[in-house]
C-alpha cells in the first residue's frame, strides 16, 4: 500500500506485476480470522482490466467470490464477471 501524503485520504493498492489476464491488485477485509470481502481489478488482456466487488467468508482471500463487476467498456455485471450488455444480471440482460 502506498500513501500520497500530497493527497489527503489517498492510497494506492499496487501490485507490481505487469498487466496481463488475471493480474490483481486491490483491498482484502478481514474480520477475524475470516476474508469478508475485497475490492479488486483483474486484468482481462495487457492493457485492460475490471473492476469487482467481492464478497464471502473464507480463511483465504483467493476463496471470495466476485459478486459485482465493472469492465473498462463500462458494462456492469451482477454475478456476470464478463458482461456483455450495459448492466447484466447473472448474464442476462
Amino acid at each position: 500500500m502506498v500513501v500520497d501524503n500530497s493527497k489527503p485520504l489517498v492510497f494506492t493498492a499496487a501490485n507490481a506485476a505487469t498487466l496481463a489476464l488475471n493480474t490483481k491488485a486491490g483491498l482484502a477485509i478481514k474480520t477475524g480470522n475470516y476474508y469478508t470481502g475485497g475490492i479488486f481489478t483483474t486484468g482481462t488482456a495487457s492493457a485492460f482490466a475490471r473492476v469487482g466487488i467481492y464478497t464471502y467468508a473464507s480463511t483465504n482471500y483467493d476463496g471470495l467470490r466476485e459478486r459485482l463487476v465493472v469492465t473498462d467498456s463500462g458494462y456492469v455485471g451482477i454475478n456476470d464477471t464478463v458482461p456483455q450488455v450495459l448492466f447484466s444480471i447473472d448474464g442476462k440482460g
